[in-house]
């Protein structure tokens, strides 16, 4: 009975702990520059372990009917591609999945607490990297990310992004959007949960370290769409932020960090164009190959591309990076899960019982659309249970 009453313990300890080292260890270039282990492999090590402690988990129809289908697309677009190895292209997702339910059932609160408390300490740690950088402290490392891009230390958070002595923190991860991601999507799991809304806020504010405008708008959605906080309340803090902003704004103007990061990406250019807006011409790109290559809505564009192989980025413009991405990188039927997700956050967001918009649903929608990464290790777990949450609403069918 002891050593029973001991595995129970282990499970509870361990699987948020594995869930934590599956989505920021494998996602770190630091760790992938150190450890001979590729973050992929990880990530599926991670996940493995974490199925092998519960593995007398309820298995759900509906996961299993959705898995079976990603499953079966993968082994189709092998077939026509007669390629082997593309038929593992689901694999990071469809474990996702199962993992995401064991995650709900049994351990979702306590993950989200232990997630939480890492982002803080990792937001915290990229605060103080951005004033060590700003005060004249140098890089006191390099690195290469699994991108090609070069990652720098400084202090005691990487970055991918500095202009002099300004940098954009990105804390473990290889850009500032990533950490800004995880950040916000903690957030929403938050919310769902009902968990302590002063550290959520505190999260989020802290998150702003990233300078990312997707960041600032979705800080901007969720708080609008909190129904812990009244309305008029809402409206004060809306009044002293445009009243903050008119008093500072002719100070901030003049600084190089306000020019850096804000209106060096907002300055519209002489084609219309804006400086920080590199999305629109992937969006664009993506249109132009599934014209020039109709096959793509089926099949995905190429095999190369499909199966990571860096001669694709020298075959074709880029196209990622946008909710298009998917549809062109794998064909309509291996993007069906990611589109799923999309569509069922829309739906939950405007079809509501008290007929009410669910701003906070739209702002994850917004961020997935940035980043259609439903297929990437690391970024898949948190998707999966984001969808599972947010779609299905597991956290209330949590099974004793």
């Amino acid at each position: 009975m002891k050593l029973i009453s001991s595995f129970g313990l282990l499970k509870l300890k361990m699987t948020p702990f594995l869930f934590l080292l599956a989505v920021l260890v494998s996602l770190s270039p630091l760790f992938i520059s150190f450890v001979s282990i590729p973050g992929n492999v990880f990530f599926i090590l991670a996940l493995s372990c974490i199925l092998m402690l519960n593995h007398d988990f309820h298995f759900d129809k509906k996961v299993m009917i959705l898995v079976l289908f990603i499953v079966f697309s993968s082994i189709l677009l092998g077939l026509v591609w007669q390629n082997a190895k593309l038929v593992t292209i689901s694999i990071y997702c469809t474990l996702s999945l199962i993992v995401a339910k064991v995650i709900c059932e049994r351990h979702l609160s306590d993950t989200v607490e232990l997630l939480t408390f890492s982002l803080l300490v990792i937001s915290l740690l990229s605060w103080g990297g951005f004033i060590y950088a700003l005060n004249g402290g140098k890089s006191i490392l390099e690195v290469i990310n699994p991108d090609g891009r070069h990652g720098f230390l400084y202090l005691t958070t990487m970055t991918n992004y500095k202009v002099g002595n300004l940098i954009r923190p990105s804390g473990f991860f290889d850009e500032p959007g990533a950490l800004s991601f995880f950040i916000c999507v903690t957030a929403y799991l938050r919310d769902s949960l009902s968990k302590n809304q002063k550290i959520t806020y505190i999260l989020l504010a802290l998150g702003a370290v990233t300078f990312s405008l997707a960041h600032f708008i979705f800080i901007f959605l969720f708080f609008f769409s909190s129904n812990r906080i009244l309305l008029k309340n809402k409206l004060y803090v809306l009044l002293a932020a445009i009243l903050v902003g008119f008093l500072t704004l002719p100070y901030l103007y003049k600084t190089e960090a306000f020019d850096t990061f804000i209106m060096s990406r907002v300055e519209v250019n002489q084609d219309g164009s804006i400086s920080g807006d590199n999305r629109s011409e992937r969006v664009t790109n993506a249109l132009n190959l599934i014209d020039a290559y109709p096959r793509t809505l089926l099949f995905g564009l190429d095999e190369k591309c499909i199966s990571g192989d860096r001669l694709c980025s020298s075959l074709y413009p880029p196209y990622g990076e946008n909710f298009l991405f998917p549809l062109v990188h794998y064909g309509i039927l291996n993007s069906f899960y990611y589109y799923f997700v999309i569509g069922g956050l829309l739906i939950t967001a405007i079809y509501r019982r008290d007929g009410r918009l669910n701003l906070i649903n739209l702002a994850v929608v917004a961020l997935l659309l940035q980043r259609p990464y439903a297929y990437s290790y690391g970024y898949s777990l948190v998707i999966a249970v984001c969808f599972l949450v947010g779609v299905w609403g597991y956290e209330k069918k949590r099974y004793k």
